[in-house]
């Protein structure tokens, strides 16, 4: 992955390069490195699709229990 690539990324996940140090628990130094003195890793392409993945998981789960609360509000009887 290509540092431009990376940097689109985190940013099209609402992520900084310190968020995303503190995810993987590596030092900010490290990631700061990516694409400069060191290659992005082959691993941080499939890292990122994972957590984009859960990412649009979870707002899907929020956005299923919102409407099941709406339903099952509407079928109260009082």
């Amino acid at each position: 992955m290509e540092l431009e690539i990376f940097k689109e990324r985190l940013n099209k996940l609402n992520l900084t390069l310190t968020d995303f140090a503190e995810m993987t628990k590596l030092s900010y130094s490290a990631v700061s490195k990516f694409g400069k003195s060191n290659p992005v890793p082959s691993w941080v392409e499939s890292y990122l699709d994972g957590y984009e993945s859960k990412k649009d998981l979870d707002s899907l789960k929020e956005t299923i229990f919102a409407l099941a609360d709406k339903l099952n509000s509407q079928n109260k009887v009082i």
